[in-house]
């Protein structure tokens, strides 16, 4: 059965080893070693630590990926020669290395693997054969010196079923390790904890509800101060420019907490919850530049499959405008983050929250509160959907859209540890309206942009035709996506705007109290 041993602290294996060598010698076995590693080391995983959270680190020691779990360190073979580059897309990862595991396939491509932490390390692999040149056993040894952090020492045994000499030896060796290395405990939470305060690592807000009966002021409050603490751990992220994740994910958490100061009326003093309201809004939207870019970015794959060939040059250009114009949002933004104005308002902010006094409402049940405003929030959701028809502009749309997303945030922040079906059902239903909502958006956004380059290309005295051509064709392009997307929406108000289906989205609010 594979073990894994870990220590921390001074020294390494070489006297460990020189007692299994000579007790190996008495036993007709030999030690040899099969492979060494030493150099730089990096601790990688991404913003969301999601490779630690399956309880595993990845390792670049050298050349080398080393995969470090509970119960295995193995190395990870690469495809290819040049050295793996980081930050990095978990896919593209995946494609470079031959026999990838389950765990390196299922990270969800939120935010690139980078390296959280540096240091040194050394790897080694050795053998244990007997006379006829047989393998009966493979050790895997780890050292690891992180900036600023203790040496750690991990050693994993794998040993083989019928070599019953082998594996006695190594059950012996690892109680004799134990005995120099007492009170040490095996895993890899140790290394975990090593990055977990690096600043490229999110907070993700705790919006779980309180324990028994809280007011709706006192619950708010509770809500308000994770959703502000996670967006602002995506800062660093936003400046140093490593993941459009960071930016997204500030921008999510931003708008819960605006959304949440706008569904909550009457909880907290009007005055009080509309300044608080306001700097979040103006936060919001210096962000918007910058998002808007990362939009038309995305898209730089789909703008060369639309245009043909010969106008594929003409894709490269905007790429390189909009690069430049997004380099200037950027490092506009980068500013306003680390400037002092900002960050004196960040810590006003916090402690205008901890100080919101309450209002008419703040005393009222958070459950019963949140149900009368889901309610409230799904007939206006109803009436909106009841005034649209194929003509209706895009505006119309945004405002539904913003009203479903106010909903969607209701019905996840209200649900119980122990929710029903039905309400879990509503959120979800919810979620993905605005996700097709949100593709609905992404058009608009390329469209009103591609709409603008047109009539600037246009208003010149000779516009170079091959740049006019390249706009219009992807104009068109977009034009169809958008109404596409448009046709999947009405295929969501067809169903909104049923009796019957509303009914059952009223029905599922019961389940608040």
């Amino acid at each position: 059965m594979p073990r894994l041993w870990h220590s921390q602290g001074e020294g390494d294996f070489t006297p460990l080893l020189s007692w299994l060598e000579n007790k190996a010698v008495q036993r007709g076995l030999v030690l040899s070693q099969t492979e060494f590693l030493s150099g730089p080391l990096a601790l990688i995983d991404n913003g969301d630590c999601q490779i630690a959270e399956q309880g595993k680190s990845l390792l670049r020691l050298s050349h080398k990926l080393l995969s470090i779990s509970q119960r295995d360190i193995y190395p990870l073979h690469r495809k290819d020669q040049p050295p793996f580059d980081f930050p990095l897309p978990p896919r593209e990862l995946c494609e470079r290395i031959e026999q990838p595991p389950a765990w390196l396939l299922g990270l969800a491509p939120l935010r690139n693997l980078q390296i959280l932490a540096r240091g040194k390390g050394r790897y080694q692999q050795w053998r244990l054969t007997n006379r006829l040149h047989k393998t009966c056993g493979i050790i895997y040894l780890l050292d690891i010196e992180l900036n600023g952090i203790s040496a750690q020492h991990f050693c994993f045994c794998q040993t083989y079923r019928g070599f019953t000499k082998s594996e006695k030896l190594l059950t012996s060796w690892q109680r004799y390790i134990k005995d120099v290395f007492p009170g040490q405990t095996a895993g890899v939470s140790e290394i975990v904890a090593l990055y977990r305060r690096h600043p490229l690592v999110v907070h993700h807000a705790n919006t779980s509800m309180q324990k028994g009966r809280p007011d709706i002021a006192s619950q708010t409050k509770r809500w308000l101060k994770p959703l502000l603490l996670a967006a602002f751990s995506n800062e660093q992220g936003i400046i140093l420019d490593i993941d459009t994740e960071y930016l997204h994910q500030y921008r999510v958490n931003m708008r819960k907490a605006r959304s949440l100061l706008s569904l909550c009326k009457g909880a907290f003093e009007e005055n009080q919850q509309q300044h608080c309201a306001n700097q979040l809004a103006n936060w919001m939207q210096n962000t918007n530049v910058l998002r808007d870019l990362d939009v038309h970015l995305q898209d730089q794959v789909t703008y060369q499959q639309i245009l043909p060939p010969h106008l594929h040059c003409q894709a490269d250009k905007l790429r390189h405008n909009l690069q430049k114009e997004r380099q200037i949002a950027q490092q506009r933004l980068s500013d306003q983050l680390q400037s002092t104005a900002y960050q004196t308002n960040k810590q006003i902010l916090m402690q205008s929250i901890a100080q919101l006094n309450d209002g008419d409402k703040g005393q009222k049940p958070a459950t019963q509160y949140g149900r009368k405003r889901l309610i409230r929030q799904l007939n206006k959701i109803f009436v909106l959907t009841g005034q649209l028809h194929d003509q209706s502009p895009d505006d119309e749309l945004h405002r539904l859209r913003i009203a479903l997303k106010k909903a969607r945030y209701l019905a996840e922040f209200f649900q119980r540890p122990k929710t029903t079906k039905r309400l879990s059902v509503l959120a979800s239903s919810l979620k993905q309206l605005t996700q097709d909502f949100g593709l609905f958006n992404d058009a608009c956004v390329q469209q009103q942009a591609l709409h603008g380059w047109l009539d600037s290309a246009r208003a010149i005295k000779r516009p170079p035709s091959e740049n006019i051509e390249a706009l219009t064709l992807l104009l068109r392009y977009y034009q169809e996506q958008k109404r596409q997307t448009k046709y999947k929406i009405s295929q969501h108000l067809r169903l909104l705007n049923d009796p019957n289906h509303q009914s059952a989205l009223l029905a599922a609010t019961q389940n608040l109290i």
